[in-house]
């Protein structure tokens, strides 16, 4: 059973493509399945800054968490995710001191994938006071990692 996960919950915020371009989000992070399964559904959408999901989408991912515990504060973790260009990903990491870090462990692509140039995410969330706060940093072909996307969001419920 989910221990000590102080990330879930339904948060909204805004962020930054950097170098500055500002989206909106909501990230939704549920426990589902059975009580001792440890999953959480993992859903996240982005919009332009003042507009609507509906109106002007920028991106989508949707997939689970899997939580597996070493103690009553840390665990290993991995991340199956879907986007909307034909990319899934499975990323692993760990969950201590309060902050969960994941790293791509491997990403396919359907036949008529938009994006093949992502070769690697890694990702970075933590609390700050009452804002839940992250980094994306991509890898791309032929480029070497950097921050793409950063963001701050409060639990809306």
């Amino acid at each position: 059973m989910i221990k000590n996960l102080p990330f879930l919950g339904v948060w909204r915020g805004s962020g930054e493509v950097l170098p500055g371009i500002q989206y909106e989000e909501e990230l939704t992070l549920e426990l589902f399945g059975t009580p001792v399964a440890n999953q959480v559904r993992f859903g996240s959408k982005t919009w332009k800054a003042g507009e609507s999901y509906e109106s002007s989408p920028m991106h989508s991912e949707y997939g689970m968490m899997k939580v597996m515990y070493r103690d009553e504060e840390n665990a290993s973790v991995e991340l199956l995710l879907t986007h909307p260009f034909g990319m899934a990903e499975i990323e692993t990491g760990e969950l201590a001191n309060r902050v969960l870090e994941t790293r791509t462990f491997s990403i396919s692509r359907s036949p008529t994938a938009s994006n093949t140039v992502v070769e690697g995410i890694r990702r970075r969330y933590w609390l700050d006071n009452d804002t839940l706060r992250y980094e994306l940093f991509l890898k791309l072909t032929g480029r070497e990692e950097f921050l793409h996307l950063q963001a701050g969001l409060v639990k809306n419920r």
